[in-house]
């Protein structure tokens, strides 16, 4: 079992309260941009705990182990910005393809698929990018570690 600090266990909280909001009034949640989610979501095996986090929340995974070549959309920081009323990083979306037996690959198309983007894309108020234990800091000239799998 992995252990979780407390800042992970804030964010956890943090989420499933964002969660249990979207749930009860889908209404109530504010748009910050329109988003196509992908099929999948490849998050790197090496990144335990937020593989272990995923699966505790409720959300099944399979692994590629055919090794085929995959259409994905990665996530490249530019630069954090420095204002204080902006505190959005300038990220660039670039697609690529990739052979993913390296990843757990979280279907969007399963139950409740549809909040994955809400945890994993690095602009959602939810998602989990700001926890240092789960390495996944939106650092300026750095990959984001989630593919987007189309």
């Amino acid at each position: 079992m992995v252990s979780l600090g407390q800042t992970t266990t804030k964010n956890i909280t943090h989420l499933a309260e964002g969660i249990k909001h979207l749930l009860a009034s889908p209404s109530a949640v504010r748009s910050a941009y329109a988003m196509t989610l992908p099929q999948y979501y490849a998050v790197p095996i090496k990144n335990e705990q937020l593989v272990s986090l995923l699966t505790r929340l409720g959300f099944s995974s399979i692994s590629e182990s055919r090794g085929w070549s995959r259409q994905v959309d990665q996530y490249f920081v530019l630069h954090q910005s420095h204002n204080c009323l902006d505190e959005t990083p300038n990220l660039i979306r670039s697609r690529t393809n990739a052979v993913l037996t390296n990843h757990r690959l979280f279907p969007t198309s399963q139950e409740d698929g549809h909040l994955l983007g809400l945890i994993l894309e690095p602009y959602s108020e939810f998602g989990l990018q700001d926890d240092p234990k789960l390495d996944l800091q939106l650092t300026p000239c750095s990959q984001y570690p989630i593919l987007r799998v189309e």
